[in-house]
C-alpha cells in the first residue's frame, strides 16, 4: 500500500491500528457482500517511508466459488479496486488519522 506521508517506522500500537483500519475499511467495501461469511486479517510485514507491505488473510465460512484459485483472484481484484476508488481512499485515510497520531500526515 503506497501512502504518502507514512512515517519511516511505527510503534506496535500504531501498527495494530493500521492493520485494524485496513481490515475494517476493506470489509466495509466490496467485501461487505460476503457478510458474516468472511473474516479478514491484515498483518504488516514490511514498512518504510511512504509504503506498507501487508499480508491479507481471508477466511470464508461458506462459499459458492468453485475453487480456492477463484477466491484468490476475486479477493485480489476487490482489494485492488478498493484502493483505486476515491471514496474508499478518503474514508480509509480518515479512519487511519483517527486511529493513531502516527498517521496524521498521510
Amino acid at each position: 500500500i503506497l501512502c504518502r506521508g507514512m512515517p519511516t517506522s511505527i510503534d506496535d500500537g500504531s501498527r495494530r491500528a493500521f492493520e485494524g483500519a485496513t481490515s475494517m475499511s476493506l470489509l466495509d467495501s466490496d467485501f461487505s457482500s460476503y457478510g458474516s461469511n468472511l473474516a479478514l486479517a491484515v498483518d504488516v510485514v514490511e514498512q518504510g517511508k511512504n509504503y506498507v507491505v501487508c499480508d491479507f488473510k481471508i477466511t470464508l465460512k461458506k462459499t459458492t466459488m468453485s475453487s480456492p484459485i477463484d477466491a484468490n483472484g476475486v479477493f485480489k481484484e476487490i482489494i485492488a479496486n478498493s484502493f483505486g476508488e476515491t471514496r474508499f481512499i478518503k474514508s480509509y485515510i480518515r479512519l487511519l488519522k483517527i486511529s493513531s497520531a502516527a498517521f496524521q500526515h498521510i
